[in-house]
């Protein structure tokens, strides 16, 4: 016979930070903007390809939003 699955009580469950949820929404439609406006920048002061500089700043949204989201939605002692 198989064993029950063990199911976590209330109190043991981790509590949504909502302060850390808006800072992480705000800080992402900020590097949005700053993306979008890398993208113009690179593209009108170099004179590069519109599609290779939109690839650049995707590059960098990227790794902006995996840093963010590090730091605002997995710490665990805040």
């Amino acid at each position: 016979m198989r064993k029950p699955i063990p199911y976590k009580k209330p109190e043991e469950k981790k509590q949504i930070n909502k302060k850390s949820i808006f800072l992480f929404a705000i800080f992402e439609i900020i590097i949005i903007i700053l993306s979008i406006v890398t993208t113009a920048i690179i593209s009108l002061l170099f004179g590069i390809n519109p599609y290779i500089s939109a690839g650049i700043s995707a590059v960098i949204l990227i790794v902006f939003s995996v840093f963010v989201a590090k730091e605002f939605l997995f710490k665990i002692n805040r």
